[in-house]
């Protein structure tokens, strides 16, 4: 739910709107455990869990972890602030996915296809038709509550999709963090002036690189070609002497 947005309305008469609510934060801290730990008190106030977490903890590098929590949607925005209050938020971003008419569709289906079950119900409650008809009736009754499931199974989805909203936490570590600023001129001149010398290097490293792979194979061509041009030498001075 995006900040400052009002609480969903109804589009269609007597029935409220249901919105997907996805959102993702990036939040720079200074102390990454105590944030860990004041991010599982802040799920749990919210009555919401973490869906899934993973961190990372190689020696040397700051620590980081990703959190997936899900929440109460009339929860989420005081959440989203909460998480946001943790650190620095470098990134904040919400959406939202009106499925309200996918909705209301599937419960209309749902009614028309449990009437169609309850009127295959009483034709074989009265099982006056021949055997084969019987089957085949059967075969239509298994056909339209496999139907059923499946709606009602993307029926389920929506509720818990529309009732808990999904927000993705990036969190890092960083003590002496500075926010992200646009650089001076000066800072752009030295910039390019050492990004000038750094492409030098690598040019003459790389001039180096390429005679060192040349070298051998120079070697080489040398060892063969002595003995030719040495035998070529000696013929060229017997002709000269006769």
């Amino acid at each position: 739910m995006a900040d400052g947005e009002a609480a969903p309305a109804e589009v269609i008469p007597g029935v409220p709107r249901r919105i997907i609510y996805n959102g993702s934060v990036m939040v720079v801290v200074e102390d990454f455990v105590a944030a860990q730990e004041q991010l599982d008190k802040l799920v749990k106030e919210a009555s919401g869990y973490i869906a899934a977490y993973q961190d990372q903890r190689s020696a040397g590098e700051r620590l980081a972890g990703q959190w997936i929590a899900r929440v109460p949607v009339d929860r989420f925005e005081a959440f989203l602030d909460s998480v946001c209050a943790l650190g620095v938020a470098e990134q904040r971003q919400v959406n939202g996915q009106d499925v309200t008419e996918e909705f209301v569709d599937l419960e209309a289906r749902l009614g028309g296809k449990r009437k169609l079950e309850g009127r295959i119900l009483e034709l074989l409650e009265t099982r006056t038709a021949p055997l084969a008809d019987v089957l085949e009736i059967e075969t239509q009754l298994a056909r339209v509550r496999e139907e059923i499931e499946r709606l009602e199974g993307r029926q389920r989805f929506l509720q818990n999709q529309t009732e808990l909203a999904t927000l993705t936490i990036q969190v890092r570590e960083e003590g002496r963090y500075e926010p992200p600023r646009t650089p001076g001129f000066g800072e752009r001149i030295a910039g390019t002036w050492a990004g000038s010398l750094e492409s030098l290097r690598g040019a003459c490293e790389s001039a180096v690189l390429a005679a060192v792979a040349i070298a051998p194979w120079s070697v080489a061509f040398v060892a063969l070609c002595v003995p030719p041009v040495a035998w070529w030498r000696r013929r060229r001075a017997a002709r000269a002497r006769d």
